[in-house]
């Protein structure tokens, strides 16, 4: 078998594609130069390669989850100004976030007068995090909840 030729690269991209590996099969020449000139083992390579494809895949899935939760705005607690609304009572906001309601397989219902930011402030960086734990949410506007809770006690 001549260099040139060298048909395991050719084949391992086909079995990536086949396998629907999309970061492996863009990453794993790279990286395997990378092992090379660290004189890495195999195993530390392989390491890496897939902990590439699990990270863009937990990446992509976020992204759809928020996607399909139809949130007018991404907004997360990162970049959050409690200041903006200081009657919006921070700690029980920031304890909502950390999604033990969720574990405990608890609703959420925010509810509050008029104009006073219930669904943007807090519901959208609190779905947020639970998005980032593999949960799934949505983001209807007032209207559509006020419909579907007046459907609910008419049945």
């Amino acid at each position: 078998m001549s260099q040139t030729t060298n048909p395991p690269p050719l084949l391992l991209k086909s079995n990536l594609k086949q396998l629907r590996l999309p970061t492996m099969l863009s990453e794993f020449e790279k990286l395997a130069r990378e092992a090379s000139v660290a004189n890495e083992h195999y195993e530390q390579y392989l390491l890496r390669l897939t902990e590439l494809e699990v990270a863009t895949r937990q990446s992509n899935a976020l992204q759809a989850r928020i996607k399909q939760a139809n949130f007018p705005v991404h907004k997360d607690f990162d970049t959050y100004d409690f200041s903006a609304m200081p009657a919006l009572p921070k700690q029980k906001v920031l304890e909502l976030s950390r999604g033990e309601w969720i574990d405990q397989r608890h609703n959420c219902c925010l509810l509050g007068q008029p104009g006073t930011g219930k669904p943007r402030p807090t519901q959208y960086p609190v779905c947020h995090r639970g998005m980032r734990g593999g949960c799934h949410g949505h983001g209807p506007n007032t209207p559509s909840i006020r419909e579907e809770l007046q459907a609910c006690w008419h049945c």
